[in-house]
């Protein structure tokens, strides 16, 4: 079994569980981003060129953070694991993945340039460029030396503690801290283009095509080491995150509620606390990128009110858009295996509505802790950025509501 059978045979596997095209969704994407460009270039250029950065930076953010998920978490991780198929097909499977959705946002993006001046589109396209092969190299490389961490057998750690080795304490939330770090990376420094991108010489820290340049340098040359790396370092490191998924045969690292969190919790009756600590463990074990990309996401937004630049309110929309997506994306997988297992709660002595109750409790934690305290110094700066930031919001709602609901009935 090589890269290209096991893409083949992954690819007809997604194409009998999807029902639209990825390119079709990425075409109509593109027509409605273009549209609103063309409909506002001669009116605002300014603002369309903020509103295509945003576009990009939104988008890019969704590619970067499903990265880790392409690597150790899809739908056939468990039965890949078992086969004897070589690393480096593995790892070129999950590249290749990632590349081709990093494609799809450039679809959605590339198209609207033509409406901008020649030197701006050139710019504007080199940093999009940048953002690529960050998407497509640079979080896939990084999501690898998270599982890595993973894969080191607790004797070998504790022999590396007692001599002297700096190893990670909770290595399971490495899978996220890591992709996060290059994630966070990635867009602060895309931040720091934008005096360049507005025609300026150089950008916050150097002149603005070497710094493009580097991006993308850094993000091709980590890939293809990773690539190199991986005969070596994926088997293992996919046998053991998906053993530590399924909680079988596995070193787990499962801790308390944090105290935020059993602050919370006291809004719940007693049975739903027992549903939200449960839940709180498993979310933060599962999908520490959560936790790693609130965190970054609230800090760049305090960054941003603190150095109010003319676009704040059009990056801050965008942060908080982005944020607010992918809490609706969490309270989703609130309702999935393995955070929720139907069969085990329906043997327990747990009311419906008290599932229910903790899960929007703990997503409705996630938004007021992440977005709502990074968005806050952001409204008291530019209090026109309230209506932008709460529909972003709203939608988070709406959808988090819907997936909810979903699993209520």
């Amino acid at each position: 079994m090589n890269a290209r059978a096991l893409l083949r045979w992954g690819d007809l596997d997604d194409a009998r569980r999807r029902t639209v095209s990825p390119w079709l969704v990425a075409v109509l994407a593109s027509a409605v981003l273009t549209a609103l460009i063309a409909w506002r270039i001669d009116v605002d250029p300014l603002g369309a060129s903020r509103a295509w950065l945003a576009a990009v930076v939104v988008l890019m953010c969704a590619v970067m953070i499903g990265a880790p998920a392409r690597l150790w978490w899809r739908h056939d991780a468990a039965i890949v694991s078992r086969l004897p198929i070589p690393g480096e097909a593995l790892f070129t499977v999950a590249l290749v993945r990632s590349i081709r959705v990093t494609l799809h946002a450039v679809i959605v993006c590339a198209p609207s340039l033509v409406f901008f001046p020649r030197e701006v589109a050139l710019r504007d396209g080199a940093w999009l460029g940048a953002f690529a092969c960050a998407s497509g190299f640079l979080v896939p490389a990084a999501a690898l030396v998270g599982g890595t961490l993973v894969a080191i057998p607790p004797a070998v750690a504790m022999a590396a503690r007692k001599a002297g080795m700096p190893v990670p304490g909770r290595r399971s939330e490495m899978l996220g801290a890591i992709p996060g770090f290059a994630m966070s990376a990635t867009v602060i420094v895309g931040f720091l283009c934008v005096p360049w991108l507005d025609g300026r010489a150089q950008t916050a820290i150097g002149p603005g095509s070497i710094v493009v340049g580097a991006i993308a340098i850094v993000s091709i040359v980590a890939g293809v080491a990773a690539l190199r790396a991986a005969p070596r370092l994926m088997p293992n490191a996919l046998r053991e995150v998906v053993a530590l998924d399924r909680q079988q045969l596995a070193h787990l690292e499962i801790h308390p509620p944090t105290s935020l969190e059993r602050l919370f919790a006291r809004l719940l009756n007693p049975r739903a606390r027992l549903v939200h600590a449960k839940d709180a463990r498993l979310m933060r074990r599962r999908y520490p990128l959560a936790f790693v990309a609130g965190a970054l996401g609230t800090i760049a937004l305090w960054i941003l009110a603190a150095a109010r630049p003319d676009s704040l309110v059009a990056w801050a929309t965008a942060l908080a858009g982005a944020m607010s997506l992918y809490a609706a994306a969490l309270a989703r997988r609130l309702t999935r295996d393995p955070i929720e297992r139907p069969v085990t709660i329906s043997s327990l002595p747990f009311a419906r509505a008290d599932l229910t109750r903790a899960k929007r409790l703990w997503y409705a934690s996630w938004l007021v802790v992440y977005v709502g305290l990074g968005a806050t110094p952001v409204i008291v700066r530019a209090p026109i950025a309230a209506a932008t930031i709460a529909s972003a919001v709203a939608l988070s709602i709406l959808l988090g509501s819907r997936a909810l609901a979903a699993e209520e009935d």
